[in-house]
């Protein structure tokens, strides 16, 4: 069966109006070219939808319970072309963004603020969890960005910078070391630490380092979350060292936040996408302000 959008119409207009005339003005059709959709698509459902005589024109009984559907169709048939096109000129739509705990909680929200504002109508989901998941979220279209430290396997993904990120190590404001201005990596061999869990980018990454300074670290406890590594480090259980974008976060309990130097650790935080795929219009638009922003 092969109907027409234009056959559907000419359908619709006719039985609406019952009339050759009315039905071809509203559809800017000459008559002759709309009788012809109508016996067309009489041809195509396999009869008669109209009962024609020299005064009026009525539906048949089949022309009768075919209206409604027919109307409804073409009312969907609309409506999903300007749902989509809707989507494509951010009038509605939905995006979903999975982001580190330490970026959602402190570098996004005004971001996001902003988006909304020009884009109130676009909802706007965010999945805030370790950037393992992140990049998991984003690898299985979970999500169309992610943000997390430069993965050292980009295999399925496309990168693209935002900031530098520094560590720092965080501790009791009556800790030894607190009233430094800058703290070096060997002067925390002395000093139990509270680290994150093996497996993590972060654990991997302080593993290397100390292994590069010949550090034998005194690891007191560890944790999957850095919000948990800070009320460890609140009791007094040991130091952290954390990603600086965590400052924000330690700070809130009251904690101190002394800049690690040791350049080796810097990592670049950034949007992830998967590669050779396409963004919406929606993830385009705010991935183009995340950039922007930083």
């Amino acid at each position: 069966m092969n109907i027409t959008l234009k056959q559907l119409r000419a359908f619709v207009e006719l039985a609406s109006t019952k009339s050759y005339a009315s039905a071809s003005e509203r559809l800017n059709l000459s008559q002759p070219a709309l009788s012809i959709c109508i016996k067309n698509l009489e041809s195509e459902v396999g009869g008669t939808l109209f009962s024609r005589t020299t005064r009026n024109v009525d539906l048949t009984p089949e022309g009768q319970a075919f209206f409604p559907k027919a109307r409804k169709l073409l009312m969907d048939w609309f409506a999903t072309f300007e749902a989509v096109n809707e989507m494509f000129t951010l009038q509605q739509g939905r995006i979903t963004i999975s982001a580190m705990p330490s970026f959602a909680s402190s570098r996004l929200p005004p971001v996001l603020k902003a988006f909304n504002q020009r884009f109130p109508n676009i909802r706007i989901d965010v999945i805030d969890v370790v950037m393992e998941t992140v990049i998991a979220s984003v690898i299985k279209g979970e999500a169309e960005l992610g943000i997390v430290f430069e993965p050292d396997n980009l295999a399925e993904l496309a990168f693209v910078p935002l900031l530098e990120n520094n560590f720092v190590a965080v501790m009791h404001a009556d800790h030894p070391l607190a009233s430094k201005n800058q703290i070096q990596l060997t002067e925390l061999v002395d000093h139990p630490l509270v680290m994150m869990n093996r497996g993590s980018s972060i654990r991997m990454w302080l593993e290397e380092a100390f292994s590069k300074s010949a550090i034998q670290a005194s690891i007191a406890a560890e944790a999957w979350q850095l919000d948990t590594l800070g009320e460890m480090v609140k009791v007094n259980l040991g130091l952290a060292i954390v990603p600086a974008l965590c400052q924000q976060q330690m700070q809130r309990k009251e904690l101190v936040c002394i800049p690690l130097d040791y350049p080796q650790l810097r990592r670049n935080v950034g949007i992830i996408e998967k590669a050779n795929s396409s963004l919406s219009a929606s993830a385009k638009e705010l991935k183009k302000m995340l950039t922007e922003s930083f």
